[in-house]
């Protein structure tokens, strides 16, 4: 199935650009297409989207269409839905 993905924040400025889609097996997760993510970029983009464990960092908003994703909870993805990855922002 194929995914669009967006990018805000520091995700999007590592990646160096704002959305792309991705191909996903069916049945995938958002966790799943985030650690995709993270395998396909450079360390730093992994360093971002994951832990040292693999886990999905908890810092990280991710909103599935206009509905965050609960952390700790596996969210179905489907053809055509859009995942967008919003990392924390810091600065005042």
């Amino acid at each position: 199935m194929r995914v669009t993905l967006r990018y805000a924040a520091q995700v999007r400025t590592v990646k160096g650009l704002g959305c792309e889609e991705i191909e996903l097996s069916d049945g995938a997760c958002a966790d799943d297409a985030v650690r995709l993510l993270a395998a396909s970029g450079r360390e730093e983009l992994r360093q971002l989207l994951l832990t040292p464990e693999g886990a999905v960092q908890p810092t990280l908003l991710l909103f599935l269409q206009d509905a965050i994703v609960p952390r700790g909870q596996r969210v179905r993805l489907s053809h055509g839905d859009t995942l967008t990855i919003i990392s924390p922002i810091s600065g005042g």
